[in-house]
């Protein structure tokens, strides 16, 4: 019983009904709790508290995360699971790295990927690949993140995991799309979300919505950004994840400011920061921080509101020592 309440946890999470997944999971950990400390039972809590860390992540509560990833981890050391720990490491990377703590992110990959190359667990290894070409990409290197992502793509196809492939395609039409490649980045975006329709995950064809909003607004093409922006906002609220919310939020905003549209850009991107605020996501803070400046700055009546909103992007950038968003927001700020 325990073990079918994880088994429709995790579909549950997988689809975005976070609140149906936490309670079939917190259901099968109270009967988990009253079967024996042996092995058995062990692993049986461990899972549990794998898919409750993993939807936590997806919601955005962090702290809740971490610490399930931990009591599962230490259930799953104590089994001698190695698969079962690396997986749980890459999950705690993924939180670090939402969070801006790079370091510890790539420190649990590395831990992860060293586990699976020695139990030859490849879909472990196509995992911890894809999360390094994450990590890779934040910190502004697009050649060893693509090699990242190649790499995960190359075993993902093997092994014939659509969801991974669909995440791979999506994070490699990311990084094409921030190299000005659109055409390409198109390719690969419209991929994914045909597999992330296809397997009915939400969260991620939110992501890839955003994306597509942002390649079209590259492109010139307005409407479209506006209507990929409509649906990521929409799938965003459908599954509560407060941080994908306030980045759609930053994306209509940026649509309507290249619409012509500057008040209702600002009150776009206030709503993306406020968002953003009830988040750990400090990056993605920083961004709408940033793309707010940008609009106050247009305005005479703006100018002072928009330099301390750049500077607060500044700061952040500063902190987690993403380089590249750091020397757009100084040019900005010195209007160049």
């Amino acid at each position: 019983m325990a073990r079918i309440a994880n088994d429709m946890g995790w579909v549950y999470m997988q689809r975005g009904d976070y609140p149906a997944a936490l309670r079939q999971c917190t259901e099968g950990l109270e009967i988990a709790e009253s079967l024996p400390n042996d092995e058995e039972g062990r692993r049986v809590r461990a899972e549990l508290q794998h898919t409750l860390g993993t939807t936590y992540q997806q919601m955005g509560d962090y702290a809740q995360a971490v610490e399930h990833f931990r009591a599962c981890i230490e259930m799953r050391e104590s089994l001698g699971d190695l698969y079962g720990v690396s997986c749980s490491y890459n999950n705690l990377a993924a939180v670090h790295w939402s969070q801006g703590d790079y370091e510890p992110a790539a420190r649990y990959i590395q831990s992860s990927l060293e586990i699976s190359q020695r139990i030859g667990n490849a879909y472990g290894m196509a995992m911890c690949f894809n999360n390094l070409g994450a990590v890779a990409y934040t910190l502004g290197d697009t050649a060893r993140a693509i090699e990242y992502y190649e790499q995960s793509l190359e075993i993902r196809s093997k092994i014939g995991d659509n969801q991974g492939i669909a995440d791979v395609y999506n994070n490699l039409g990311e990084v094409y799309h921030s190299l000005g490649k659109h055409r390409k980045a198109l390719h690969y975006l419209e991929q994914a979300a045909g597999l992330f329709v296809e397997i009915g995950n939400k969260p991620a064809l939110a992501d890839t919505y955003r994306l597509l909003a942002e390649v079209a607004l590259e492109s010139d093409d307005v409407d479209r950004a506006l209507e990929h922006g409509r649906h990521s906002l929409e799938l965003a609220q459908q599954i509560g994840n407060r941080e994908y919310e306030g980045i759609a939020r930053r994306v209509l905003g940026k649509a309507h400011r290249a619409a012509g549209r500057p008040q209702e850009a600002r009150q776009w991107l206030q709503d993306s920061v406020e968002t953003l605020l009830a988040t750990e996501s400090r990056l993605e803070l920083g961004r709408s921080t940033y793309e707010l400046g940008l609009v106050l700055m247009a305005s005479p009546a703006g100018l002072q509101e928009g330099r301390t909103r750049l500077q607060e992007a500044v700061r952040i950038f500063e902190a987690l020592g993403v380089t590249e968003e750091l020397e757009k927001a100084r040019a900005a700020l010195a209007g160049r």
